[in-house]
């Protein structure tokens, strides 16, 4: 297992954009204004059309959207130290029908699948922790996928993850866990 503390996580990209407040702030206050009006004026004879209910807004979508941006700049990081120790980079989220390889890359004769984790906080567990029996074993699948759709001869297949633990804005805590499964384990 490889460890590096990086200084640009995403290797040399701004940290992910803040959430603009006075944007929401004035996207509030242009609701309350509209609220504001609508109540000023006249009243009408209430009709027996139902106004159908306000959703709550969740912050679903935005940790959602969090979550997508930190992972793509861990993969960015993870590709970057990647080709600093060599490996030559074939594909990146590759997709099939069963999901998706973070990255592909060969090195010297061996084709590697590799499976980037990026978490901001331990609070879950380490990143790694996160690739459990289920995921190796579709990850199995994908890699069949991915050798029926190219053509290898004579290549050995290896399985890595990259763990990548965000510990300030511009800087990170990453292993790479060579071999970090087999085939049907």
């Amino acid at each position: 297992m490889e460890e590096a503390v990086l200084d640009k996580v995403s290797g040399g990209e701004a940290a992910p954009p803040q959430r603009n407040a006075k944007r929401a702030a004035s996207s509030a206050s242009s609701t309350r204004v509209a609220r504001a009006e609508s109540s000023a004026s006249p009243q009408k004879a209430p009709s027996k059309k139902r106004t159908p209910a306000k959703r709550k807004t969740s912050k679903a979508p935005q940790a959602e959207n969090h979550n997508q941006e930190l992972g793509a700049r861990g993969e960015r990081a993870a590709v970057n130290f990647l080709q600093r120790k060599g490996f030559e980079i074939l594909d990146k989220n590759w997709k099939c029908s069963v999901g998706e390889v973070d990255i592909v890359a060969e090195e010297g004769d061996t084709l590697v699948f590799v499976e980037v984790k990026t978490r901001a906080n331990c609070e879950h567990g380490f990143p790694e922790e996160a690739v459990h029996k289920d995921k190796r074993r579709r990850y199995e699948k994908i890699v069949g996928f991915y050798l029926q759709s190219h053509d290898f001869c004579d290549k050995q297949i290896r399985f890595d993850v990259i763990a990548i633990l965000v510990v300030a804005p511009e800087r990170a805590f990453l292993r790479h866990h060579r071999n970090a499964f087999s085939a049907g384990e």
